[in-house]
């Protein structure tokens, strides 16, 4: 003996991707654990956008995209390693223009960020290092509704053993 189902109901978040004529839009809302992410890492959740640490870029299908934030340029979060100063709980959506405008010669993705998210003081710090090296860097920024400036620095020292090659002479040489 067995029972039939009579109803089976498949509940799926919300459009994760969207197309509207030239632009792909990703709602990132329903990305799991973004909270303990990058921001590069949750890019990697995106279809067809590529995070390459080697070469400092965030590529679509292989092409280099210029990174907006509220479609602005922001020469400090352009690349993966700064643009992960930006928390992913700030972003509200990203949209990727699939044909490159005549403003920019490439692919666009434009990161529009959740209002008010970042108004006041923000900023982080960290430090690294090694037997040889010590490194650390800072970024700090205030945002008005009106206008936003953002600062970094990073220092970087090594002191690494100066590798002179010496021959050793022994007594039965001499």
């Amino acid at each position: 003996e067995y029972n039939r189902l009579k109803k089976i109901t498949i509940l799926s978040p919300s459009d994760f991707v969207k197309f509207s004529r030239n632009v792909m839009q990703f709602n990132i809302r329903d990305i799991p654990n973004k909270k303990y992410m990058t921001t590069s890492q949750m890019l990697q959740y995106l279809p067809f956008i590529q995070v390459d640490e080697q070469s400092n870029e965030i590529k679509m299908m292989g092409q280099s995209l210029i990174i907006l934030l509220n479609g602005q340029p922001n020469a400090y979060y352009n690349n993966p390693k700064n643009l992960n100063s930006l928390p992913p709980e700030a972003i509200d959506h990203i949209e990727v223009k699939l044909i490159a405008t005549g403003r920019y010669s490439k692919k666009v993705m434009n990161i529009i960020l959740k209002k008010n998210y970042f108004l006041g003081w923000n900023g982080n710090a960290s430090i690294n290092g090694s037997r040889y090296s010590l490194g650390s860097n800072g970024h700090v920024s205030y945002w008005t509704n009106k206008f936003g400036i953002d600062a970094s620095v990073n220092y970087n020292y090594s002191n690494s053993p100066n590798h002179n090659y010496h021959r050793i002479v022994s007594n039965e040489e001499k």
